[in-house]
């Protein structure tokens, strides 16, 4: 994996001769009436996992809804609020 600015990316060569290059998604965040709104630009050959925790000392990451496909296209998801004072979020991509 190599490090670049705010993003990285892995390379392999597979057997076609070509290269295929994976970036880390951006996301993007907005509130909503019943929570927050997350969004992102996803890539097709990929799946993607919110994932969520409330500390990140010794953090346990824990799925939060459904596995998405990639589309190619922004994805979006809201999630709402719950009973602990703070929570954090990744997401987690994976290639099909």
């Amino acid at each position: 994996m190599t490090w670049r600015g705010d993003c990285y990316s892995r390379s392999e060569f597979n057997s076609d001769l070509i290269w295929r290059i994976s970036f880390r998604p951006q996301l993007w965040s907005a509130p909503v009436d019943d929570g927050l709104e997350l969004s992102w630009l996803s890539q097709g050959d990929s799946t993607y996992q919110l994932e969520s925790t409330t500390e990140l000392a010794g953090a346990v990451w824990t799925p939060e809804g459904e596995v998405l496909d990639g589309t190619g296209g922004e994805l979006t998801l809201t999630v709402v609020p719950g009973t602990e004072p703070r929570k954090f979020y990744r997401l987690r991509m994976e290639a099909k």
